[in-house]
């Protein structure tokens, strides 16, 4: 992983504890919305959104309907990212 690419994932995960009022050392790629107290449906659009605004990406409910943690997340807004800047 590049420096970039880590200093993504870094910024992913402190947006992701701050959603969801967790300390950013809590967050690992292999933390799923099953192992975050309020990490529901609801909770979980609303943080796709929030990740949309920050990173000034759209992320389709395609894209997402196999995500199985956070690891999947980071490499959804890595792919996103390199689309939009090659």
């Amino acid at each position: 992983m590049s420096d970039d690419e880590a200093a993504i994932k870094d910024r992913l995960f402190q947006l992701i504890a701050e959603f969801f009022n967790l300390d950013p050392e809590e967050i690992s790629p292999e933390i799923s919305s099953a192992d975050i107290d309020g990490w529901d449906s609801i909770a979980h659009v609303s943080l796709l959104i929030e990740i949309e605004q920050s990173f000034s990406i759209r992320i389709s409910t395609e894209e997402t309907a196999n995500t199985l943690n956070v690891g999947d997340l980071v490499s959804i807004v890595l792919s996103k990212l390199k689309a939009t800047n090659p």
